[in-house]
C-alpha cells in the first residue's frame, strides 16, 4: 500500500502543477511560450511541494474548454540527505481541468495520463524515508471538490530500497486504468504489475479487477468486489511456483492508515481459506487483527524445500533441511493478534483435527495460547511462547495430551509403531537457539507419561522368559525377537537437561513380570538412546502358557535398549547375564556361599563384623572381571 499512496500523492502534486501553470494560462497562451518559462514553473512547484522539478521535454498548454498541460521528460528531485538522484521520473504526463467549474472553485479533472513513471523510494539505516520530506501536510487541492475523469498509468515502476531492513522491493510494468471517478459513485478499476522482493526471495505477476468507490473528504475508498489473480515464484514456494486467487472487499482509509479485508476467500498453495483481516498503521509498523479459517493445511509441504522430493517420516528432521530453520521474524517485528481454525492440520505427518489457536505477537514475544486439537482419538491442549528480544530466541511449551492412541501417531510421525496403547502425556519444556537443531540441543524440562493396555513392539519379553527356562535346562534357543511385549500399565517421568532426556523411574507392569528402567531415553545431540532395564518375574498370569513361568518367579533379566532414535534395538544384556552365570560356577569352585545362603544367622554375623551386608568384595571383583572379559568376547566397547 505504501507505493500506491506515494503514487496517489504524486498524482495530486502533478494536478497541483497543472493548476499553477494554468492559473496564468490566459496570459501565457496568448503572449508567451511556456517552454521559455520553465524556471518560473519549477519555482512555483517548489513553493507548493518542497521539491525541485525539472521539465526537460516540451510543455504544451490548452485553454478552453479544458485548461490543459502536457509535458515530457519530467523529473522530481530527492531532498538533500538522499542525494542528487531523482525521486521520480515521468516520460509523459497529460493533465486537463475543465475551465468554467474553476470559477466555482470546483475541479473537474480529465483522465490523468502518466507513461513511463519511475519512482524511487528509499528508507535509510536511521529509518528516515525520502517520501516523508513533504513540505505540505494538506493536499494542494480541496479533494471534496475534485471529480476525476479517470486514471491511465502505463509502464510505471516503483522501487523501495529499505536500507534499515536490508531489503529491496520492486513493482514494475504497472498499468492502472479506471473509468470516470465521481464523488461517492462506483467505478471500475483494473490493475496489473510484476512484483519482486529480496527478502523473502519472491517474484510475482498480478492482475486485479474491481469496483472502487471513494469519499475524497475523508481520504477513504473501498473496492467491492475485488478479484485478484496471481502467479508467484520463489524457492520457498512448494514446487517453486504457485497460482493464487483472492476474492474480497477492501476498505482503505488513508487518513487513519487502516486497511480492512472483509469476508475474503483465498485459494492458492493448495489452501482454501476465508476470514476477516484488519491492518492498522499501514504506512508505519503495521498492526494486524485477524479471524481466519482453513479446510486443510499441510505444514510439511512448506517446512521442506518444495523443489525436492518430500522426505519420509524418519528423515524429516535431518540437519540441513528447511525444517531446521526457525521462522522468528514475525514475532520480532509484528503487532498481531487473532484466531485461526483449521479443519485438518498436518505437521511432521501427524494429523490434528479441529485445530484451534489464539495467536498474539507483540514487543518481540509470540504467544499461542490456547492451542487445542483432536489427536488420534484423544485431545491436545497446549500453550507455546517464543521470545526473540535477546540474540538467542527462547521457546517455552506446556502441553497436555489425553487419551492418545500411540500406535497410529508414531506410525505417521516416524514410520514405525514402536509403542501401542492409550496414553496421557504432559510436558513443561523450554529451549533456546536460532534453529530447531539448536533448540533440541538445549531442551530442558519435565514430562510425564502413562499408557495402559498396550505393547512395546520389537521384543517379546514373555517369550524370552520361556526361552530362558529352556536355556537353564541346557537347550539351544533362538534369540531373535520380532514380536511385542504386552503390558497393562507403562509409566515414567522423563527429565530433559541440555538436550539429554533421562528417565530413571520407568515402571512397566505385565501379568507375568515387572520391568524397571533407568538411563538416557534420548540424546538429542546424537539422536541416540542408551537405556537399561531389568525384568523381574512375578508370576500372576493365568491361562495357557502362564504356569510355565512359575519356576522363574523372582528371576531378574537385564535388558538393553540402544542405537538410533529412528531404529532402536532391544536385546538381553548378555554381559550381565553370562557374567552372573559364570560367577555362580566360580563361587561353587571356590566353595564360597552366594549372598543370602549359608548358615542361619550368618548374615547378622557378617553385618556385625563387616558393617555392610549389601556388599560382597569377592563377588563384585569376580563379576566385574568376568564382564570385562565378556566385552572382549562380544567385541563391545
Amino acid at each position: 500500500m505504501r507505493p500506491m499512496k506515494i503514487l496517489i500523492k504524486l498524482l495530486f502534486w502533478l494536478v497541483g502543477l497543472a493548476v499553477i501553470v494554468i492559473a496564468a494560462a490566459v496570459f501565457l497562451i496568448t503572449t508567451i511560450d511556456p517552454n521559455e518559462h520553465k524556471d518560473w514553473i519549477a519555482d512555483k512547484f517548489h513553493e507548493e511541494t518542497g521539491r525541485s522539478i525539472s521539465l526537460d521535454g516540451p510543455v504544451a498548454l490548452t485553454l478552453y474548454p479544458w485548461l490543459g498541460l502536457e509535458a515530457s521528460g519530467v523529473s522530481i528531485a530527492n531532498t538533500g540527505e538522499f542525494g542528487a538522484g531523482p525521486f521520480a521520473n515521468l516520460d509523459y504526463i497529460k493533465l486537463r481541468i475543465k475551465s468554467l467549474p474553476l470559477l466555482r472553485a470546483e475541479y473537474e479533472v480529465d483522465t490523468i495520463v502518466v507513461r513511463g513513471a519511475d519512482i524511487n523510494l528509499v528508507r535509510n539505516e536511521q529509518g528516515i524515508a525520502n517520501w516523508d520530506e513533504v513540505k505540505r501536510d494538506k493536499p494542494i487541492l480541496p479533494l471534496a471538490a475534485v471529480a476525476l475523469g479517470g486514471v491511465a498509468i502505463e509502464g510505471a515502476r516503483i522501487t523501495l530500497d529499505d536500507q534499515q531492513a536490508a531489503a529491496r522491493y520492486e513493482v514494475s510494468d504497472l498499468d492502472v486504468s479506471t473509468a470516470e471517478l465521481k464523488y461517492g459513485e462506483p467505478v471500475d478499476i483494473n490493475m496489473s504489475f510484476r512484483g519482486s522482493s529480496s527478502s523473502p526471495e519472491l517474484d510475482a505477476t498480478l492482475a486485479l479487477a474491481g469496483i472502487i468507490t471513494y469519499a475524497t473528504d475523508a481520504q477513504r475508498f473501498s473496492i467491492d468486489p475485488l478479484d485478484v489473480n496471481a502467479v508467484i515464484k520463489g524457492r520457498n514456494i512448494p514446487g517453486g511456483r504457485t497460482s493464487a486467487k483472492l476474492s474480497t472487499a477492501i476498505d482503505v482509509n488513508l487518513d487513519q492508515e487502516t486497511l480492512v479485508f472483509d469476508g475474503f476467500t483465498l485459494e492458492g498453495l493448495g489452501l482454501e481459506s476465508s476470514g476477516h483481516v484488519e491492518i492498522n498503521n499501514i504506512f508505519g509498523e503495521p498492526g494486524v487483527r485477524f479471524d481466519l479459517s482453513m479446510d486443510k493445511l499441510d505444514l510439511d509441504r512448506y517446512l521442506h524445500d518444495g523443489s525436492k522430493k518430500r522426505q519420509g517420516p524418519a528423515q524429516s528432521g535431518k540437519k540441513g533441511g528447511r525444517i531446521a530453520s526457525l521462522p522468528i521474524v514475525a514475532a520480532g517485528t509484528t503487532d498481531m493478534e487473532g484466531d485461526l481454525s483449521i479443519d485438518r492440520l498436518i505437521i511432521s505427518n501427524a494429523r490434528l483435527d479441529g485445530f484451534r489457536l489464539h495467536l498474539k505477537a507483540q514487543d518481540g514475544v509470540l504467544q499461542a495460547d490456547p492451542v487445542t486439537a483432536g489427536l488420534y482419538e484423544g485431545r491436545l491442549t497446549a500453550s507455546v511462547g517464543l521470545d526473540v528480544n535477546s540474540a538467542i530466541p527462547t521457546l517455552t511449551l506446556n502441553s497436555d495430551l489425553t487419551g492418545i492412541q500411540a500406535a497410529p501417531l508414531l506410525k505417521d510421525m516416524t514410520g514405525k509403531a514402536r509403542l501401542r496403547g492409550k496414553g496421557n502425556f504432559t510436558a513443561a519444556l523450554s529451549a533456546a537457539g536460532t534453529s530447531f537443531d539448536a533448540m533440541k540441543r538445549s531442551l530442558d524440562g519435565r514430562m510425564t507419561m502413562e499408557f495402559t493396555e498396550g505393547a512395546i513392539a520389537g521384543f517379546n519379553l514373555g517369550r524370552t522368559l520361556r526361552r530362558w527356562k529352556q536355556f537353564n535346562k541346557g537347550r539351544i534357543i533362538d534369540l531373535e525377537e520380532t514380536a511385542a511385549t504386552d503390558f497393562t500399565e507403562f509409566t515414567g517421568n522423563p527429565v530433559a537437561k541440555d538436550g539429554i532426556i533421562r528417565m530413571d523411574d520407568l515402571a512397566l507392569k505385565a501379568p507375568a513380570f515387572r520391568l524397571q528402567g533407568t538411563g538416557v531415553l534420548a540424546d538429542l545431540h546424537t539422536n541416540t538412546i542408551d537405556y537399561q532395564a531389568r525384568a523381574i518375574v512375578v508370576y500372576t498370569a493365568k491361562g495357557a502358557g502362564g504356569k510355565e513361568l512359575t519356576e522363574l518367579e523372582g528371576l531378574e533379566l537385564p535388558l538393553k535398549v540402544s542405537g538410533s532414535l529412528d531404529n532402536p534395538k532391544i536385546r538381553l544384556d548378555w554381559e550381565d547375564i553370562l557374567s552372573g552365570l559364570l560367577l555362580n560356577k566360580v563361587l561353587d569352585v571356590l566353595d564360597l556361599p552366594l549372598p543370602g545362603t549359608g548358615e542361619p544367622g550368618a548374615a547378622e554375623k557378617d553385618e556385625e563384623t563387616d558393617g555392610d551386608s549389601g556388599f560382597d568384595p569377592v563377588k563384585e571383583f569376580l563379576k566385574e572381571g568376568l564382564k570385562e572379559g565378556l566385552k572382549g568376547i562380544f567385541k563391545k566397547n
